[in-house]
C-alpha cells in the first residue's frame, strides 16, 4: 500500500526559506513569520526557530489527525502554542548560559497526552528492526538523527555524529524511511526518504514512538 504523507512542517514559518535561514538570513525576514508560527515577539521566534523541530514534528501529527476527522482547537495546533505548553511542562528547560535543554522526552509525551490527547511512549533504545516494524504498521516515530540528515545520500561515515535534531519518520516503502525533516530544504526534499540502513545510520536510537491512532 503507497504511503500516504504527513503535512510537512517546518521549525520555521514558510519551508520555502529553510535554506536561506539556514544559510544566515534572519528567520524574521518572512513577513508572514507571525501568522504562520503564531509566535509574535522576533527575538523569541528567532532563538527558538532553531531549537523548535520537534514542536514541528508534532504540529505534523497534529495536523495529520485533523485529516482523518480528528477535532482540534486550532488555537492548540500552532507552533508557538505547542511551544508554551512544552516549555510550562518543563520539556525544554533554558540554562544561565543562554543554551537550552531539551527536548526532554518524557514531560513533552506527559504534556501531549495531558492537552492533546495523542498517546506516545518514550523510546532510548530503538533498533533498526524496532523502527522498521513500528513503520510498517503506520505507528509514527520523532527520531533523534544528525542535523546532517539533509545532506544524506548514504549511510552516515561518522556514526558517532548522530543526534541533536529530530525528524518524523511515517512510513516505511520498499525498504525506504519515509520522514520529514523540520530543516528541509530545497534540495532535500521536505517529503524525504532513506534507505533503511543509511537512515538508521544517521540515527540516535532515540525518540518518541506515537500511538497507532496517529
Amino acid at each position: 500500500m503507497p504511503v500516504e504523507h504527513y503535512p510537512y512542517v517546518s521549525q520555521w514559518a514558510a519551508p520555502g526559506l529553510n535554506q536561506r535561514i539556514l544559510a544566515g538570513d534572519d528567520p524574521c525576514g518572512d513577513p508572514e513569520w507571525r501568522d504562520r508560527s503564531g509566535f509574535s515577539d522576533p527575538q523569541e521566534y528567532r532563538f527558538w526557530s532553531w531549537r523548535i523541530c520537534g514542536i514541528a514534528c508534532f504540529e505534523s501529527v497534529l495536523l495529520y489527525r485533523r485529516r482523518q476527522g480528528l477535532f482540534l482547537d486550532p488555537a492548540l495546533c500552532t507552533r508557538y502554542a505547542i511551544w508554551c505548553h512544552a516549555l510550562a511542562a518543563r520539556a525544554y528547560i533554558p540554562r544561565p548560559d543562554g543554551s537550552v535543554q531539551g527536548l526532554i522526552y518524557a514531560p513533552f509525551v506527559e504534556m501531549i497526552t495531558r492537552l492533546y490527547g495523542v498517546s506516545a511512549r518514550v523510546d532510548t533504545a530503538i533498533s533498526r528492526d524496532s523502527l522498521a516494524a513500528c513503520l510498517e504498521r503506520r505507528i509514527p516515530v520523532m527520531a533523534s538523527v544528525s542535523p546532517k540528515i539533509r545532506h544524506a545520500v548514504g549511510c552516515n561515515s561518522d556514526p558517532g555524529a548522530n543526534g541533536g535534531h529530530l525528524v518524523l519518520c511515517y512510513g516505511l516503502e520498499r525498504d525506504r524511511v519515509w520522514f520529514n525533516n523540520p530543516s528541509a530544504t530545497e534540495t532535500a526534499p521536505y517529503h524525504s526518504s532513506l534507505p533503511l540502513e543509511a537512515f538508521f545510520s544517521w540515527c540516535a536510537g532515540r525518540g518518541v514512538v506515537f500511538d497507532a491512532a496517529c
